[in-house]
């Protein structure tokens, strides 16, 4: 066998050994990224669950903020009953009555802002948690996309590399087959 005929199996080899590194590696690189897609989605799906977890928290605590407030209110005007009543003033009559109901009026403000506050931090966190589940959703299709893409180059890259060998096998047959005829 001639240098020619070494050259021509030479570059065959390395055509075939190309060929399966870029088969591999675009597989491997497919792969890579719909490992990495999945793993994103499941991040937010995990922000998202904790999301709706932080609207959930946030209605409780403002129940009981507000339960706390109520309960404040109260003794308060407890403690103005007592005050006016130690000082021999009738607690439900003029002024005293009217300081009773603005001290009432203002607890009952105080507590549905506290849950007004609450519903509203319910809500953004509930909002976060649904964006989150779309977003989700999107980076799974995302993942899915790029491993077939990544099947995709694999299958192109092989077939550019039959399409290399075949051309070098041509070469490599056509050089010999003219050494022996001749």
């Amino acid at each position: 066998m001639g240098s020619a005929a070494v050259i021509a199996g030479i570059q065959i080899a390395t055509a075939v050994v190309g060929t399966a590194v870029a088969v591999k590696s675009s597989k491997d690189a497919g792969d890579a990224a719909e490992q990495a897609g999945e793993f994103n989605a499941r991040v937010a799906e995990n922000d998202s669950t904790r999301a709706k977890n932080a609207a959930l928290d946030a209605k409780a605590r403002g129940s009981v903020n507000a339960q706390a407030v109520e309960t404040r209110g109260r003794q308060l005007a407890a403690l103005q009953a007592s005050q006016f009543a130690a000082q021999g003033i009738d607690a439900f009559g003029g002024t005293a009555a009217l300081a009773l109901s603005d001290t009432a009026a203002n607890t009952r403000r105080d507590a549905l802002t506290m849950q007004d506050n609450a519903s509203e931090e319910a809500r953004v966190a509930n909002q976060t948690a649904d964006d989150g589940f779309l977003r989700s959703g999107l980076l799974k299709a995302e993942a899915r996309n790029a491993g077939t893409a990544g099947n995709l180059n694999a299958f192109s890259a092989g077939l550019s590399g039959v399409s290399k060998v075949s051309g070098k096998w041509n070469t490599y047959n056509n050089t010999f087959n003219k050494k022996e005829n001749a």
